[in-house]
């Protein structure tokens, strides 16, 4: 609680809190500065610049006072990934058991939303235990790193499982783990698989990583599979290849024969010529590409040729003072080689159809798009693109999806981004069609998409397999009820109080369903328990608890509850309204806390640090502000 002469000398400042504290720092006093910021963290708790001026001021001192420090800032900011890797340096930093150190890293582990945030606390933790071993074999022959090699693949098994196979982007998780396979564990095999995974994941037509391949197999394999290495690296890169090429020369010249060596030459130069035949093939299609396009734009189109070279022809010659004159340039007209121009319609064919709006302004045609389902093709690959572009079909045949009856059909989401529409139809027994979402241009799901069945009832019942596991991922399946724009699907729970309904926090992150269900089953019938989860299947280690009856739901509420340990935190239910209005001001807190606030004025620092300024709303802001201040009483 802060004093009052705290309040009346941030008041003085005009709340520039920084300024006040700088002051007190420079007193050098450590038990003054210490009693500040905590007076500081009691007014402004949420202000994550005041935490990290705190740590950073601990961080100079020898003091394990600064462990209990960190453990109230990362439960305060429980997603901030960067507080629990310091925390567990600091720890490590103070001795403390490695039991500790892992029970921390699993707490922070369940915080985490992203694989970027999950792969850098699993690097921090299996980086300490490698240290915790080496301090535990000393004075021994031989260092065990077998325990180091079983948290690398958790690590591995884990990212894959719960955030898909492209879960590490710049492949330096995988890399490192490669590393420590081939250097520390001896594992020639599983580093080479490691790297097979690396090279086939669509980075093969970069030099570096085959050439950081073929040295950590040239260590720690053998010279031979190194040489297949950069074989198959010669016929994969093609942009970028000189540093390869000039590895692949040297490498040969270090460990092989004459053969070799001349081979070696004789394949970089036979891929040399591949790769500027490819290139030259290139410009020509560039060339075709830009030719057509001025053809479309009523230009005069060039031979295939000229096109190419037509920038290395130089000026013709004119004498200095002779003034430029410009080229004639012909009236554009728009010819299909050499025939009239569009203008004249040909026979009986009828012209498009020229629509205006008020203004009197043309209004662009839209393509005629055949369905896929009839088997047609686009206009432009067709024979006739000629006669698509100058007239307009009398009668197309075409299916319209509209026509199919949308409560046939389900909506499902959260697929993992690699699943076939093969294996989803093999998920759902009884469809006629699924039909998954790509992303433009590839083969790639985006995760989401649509499942057709005969019958109403084959669709409803589609519905109960609703969040199912499939590849580790819960399968969010819906009802197909498309939505005008600006309109929002309800919210599929109650937002109003409900007394009989029970709020719980601080869950064990491997608490599920019935393990919840059956602790609060000591206190009266409970109709439901809900774990709620991330969109991977992780649990927020939060939930819901719902009693038969209010009197039921007042006897939890006043029992101290554990679970594995863990005390948790009960609340009645009454989650803030779903609107989609802008939030208006915020309603002023009761109490003291209220007065010390108003005292820091207008200028108290925002949070405006990058890693705070996109971090999601934390899970108190579920719990309503009264509720959250003071205990409520039992429900009698």
């Amino acid at each position: 609680m802060a004093s009052q002469q705290t309040i009346l000398e941030l008041s003085e400042l005009d709340g520039d809190w920084e300024t006040w504290i700088k002051n007190v720092i420079d007193t050098k006093d450590f038990v003054v500065t210490t009693k500040s910021f905590e007076e500081l963290l009691s007014i402004l708790p949420e202000d994550v610049n005041i935490w990290r001026e705190y740590l950073d001021y601990l961080k100079n001192f020898q003091k394990i006072e600064i462990l209990d420090v960190y453990s109230r800032c990362c439960h305060m900011f429980m997603e901030e990934t960067y507080f629990w890797q310091d925390y567990l340096f600091q720890l490590e930093r103070f001795g403390q058991e490695w039991k500790k150190l892992y029970e921390v890293f699993e707490e922070a582990l369940g915080y985490t939303e992203t694989a970027e945030s999950a792969s850098a606390l699993y690097r921090t933790i299996i980086y300490a235990k490698l240290r915790y071993i080496k301090i535990d074999s000393i004075g021994k022959d031989t260092i065990d790193f077998s325990p180091v090699g079983e948290l690398f693949e958790n690590a591995y098994k884990f990212l894959n499982l719960t955030y898909g196979q492209y879960w590490d982007e710049n492949r330096n998780f995988t890399k490192n783990y490669a590393y420590f396979a081939f250097y520390r564990l001896n594992n020639v095999e599983l580093g080479r698989k490691l790297w097979k995974e690396i090279l086939g994941s669509g980075i093969a037509n970069k030099s570096k990583w085959w050439i950081e391949a073929a040295n950590m197999e040239r260590r720690f394999g053998s010279v031979d599979g190194a040489r297949t290495i950069l074989y198959r690296a010669i016929n994969s890169v093609f942009d970028n290849y000189e540093p390869l090429f000039d590895y692949f020369i040297q490498f040969e010249r270090d460990e092989g024969n004459f053969e070799q060596v001349q081979k070696a030459l004789k394949k970089v130069n036979d891929q040399m010529g591949k790769i500027l035949q490819a290139q030259e093939v290139q410009q020509k299609n560039e060339a075709k590409e830009k030719a057509k396009k001025n053809f479309f734009k009523g230009g005069k189109q060039e031979p295939l040729e000229k096109g190419i070279q037509k920038k290395q022809q130089p000026e013709p010659f004119r004498k200095p003072d002779t003034p430029r004159v410009p080229a004639r340039k012909r009236p554009a007209t728009s010819r299909l080689n050499g025939e009239e121009p569009l203008t004249k319609i040909q026979g009986n064919v009828e012209p498009l159809e020229v629509m205006k709006d008020k203004d009197g302004f043309v209004i662009p045609q839209m393509p005629i798009r055949l369905s896929p389902r009839s088997g047609g093709s686009s206009p432009i690959n067709s024979d006739s693109s000629k006669a698509a572009i100058i007239e307009k079909p009398k009668e197309i045949s075409m299916e319209v999806d509209n026509n199919v009856d949308p409560k046939k059909t389900v909506f499902i989401s959260n697929l993992d981004f690699a699943v076939s529409e093969q294996e989803i139809s093999s998920f759902f027994p009884g469809n006629i069609e699924v039909r998954l979402v790509k992303r433009p241009g590839t083969n790639i799901s985006k995760g989401y998409g649509y499942v057709d069945f005969n019958t109403v009832e084959a669709a409803q019942s589609a519905l109960k397999l609703d969040r199912t596991l499939y590849k580790g991922r819960p399968v969010f399946v819906s009802e197909n009820n498309p939505h005008e724009k600006g309109e929002h699907a309800e919210f599929k729970y109650s937002t109003n109080i409900e007394r009989n309904k029970l709020f719980v926090k601080n869950l064990p992150f491997k608490c599920n369903n019935d393990q919840l269900k059956e602790e609060f089953s000591v206190y009266g019938k409970v109709n439901d328990a809900r774990i709620v989860t991330k969109k991977s299947g992780m649990s927020k280690c939060c939930g819901y608890v719902e009693f038969e009856t209010e009197a039921d739901a007042g006897k939890a509420l006043s029992a101290q509850i554990e679970i594995d340990g863990r005390p948790i935190s009960v609340w009645i239910s009454n989650p803030p309204a779903k609107t989609d209005s802008k939030p208006g001001p915020q309603q002023q807190q009761q109490g003291q806390r209220n007065q010390q606030k108003s005292a820091l004025g207008s200028r108290s620092k925002p949070m405006a640090t990058p890693t705070n300024a996109g971090r999601k709303m934390r899970i108190e802001s579920f719990v309503p502000r009264s509720v959250a201040i003071s205990k409520p009483k039992p429900v009698k």
